[in-house]
């Protein structure tokens, strides 16, 4: 009697497909995940800017000072200051800070003041448009 022949090999597309599908749901979640702070931003009658730049940082400040930059966070002003002293990052990036409408103004004036001291000119604040 002839013993019939196996195919042993283990199909890899199954395999390839969930992970393409992991992939695409990662690359869509990931620039969500840089401002997962809960921030109430002040309202405005602005227009919005579409001219918005294609590399740029986020800086949030909650309303209890907390600061969360470059997926760090910080609980002091001199926390970050001391991170960007050390930091290589990109300085010509324009950096937005989305700061909630009851933080402090001396703390919002603090933080714009170390990212222009660390070199960093193009700093903007983020505002929530309202028609």
């Amino acid at each position: 009697m002839d013993t019939p022949d196996f195919f042993s090999d283990i199909n890899m597309t199954p395999f390839v497909d969930i992970v393409l599908v992991l992939l695409i749901i990662f690359m869509i979640t990931a620039p969500m995940l840089e401002s997962d702070m809960d921030v109430q931003l002040p309202t405005t009658q602005a227009d919005p800017s579409t001219n918005r730049p294609k590399a740029f940082h986020i800086c949030s400040i909650q309303k209890n000072g907390k600061i969360q930059f470059l997926k760090r966070r910080f609980n002091r002003v001199s926390e970050l200051k001391t991170f960007l002293h050390r930091s290589k990052m990109k300085r010509s990036n324009p950096v937005f800070i989305r700061a909630d409408r009851q933080v402090r103004y001396g703390i919002l004036a603090s933080v714009l003041s170390v990212f222009k001291m660390s070199g960093i000119q193009n700093v903007s604040l983020v505002t929530q448009y309202e028609p």
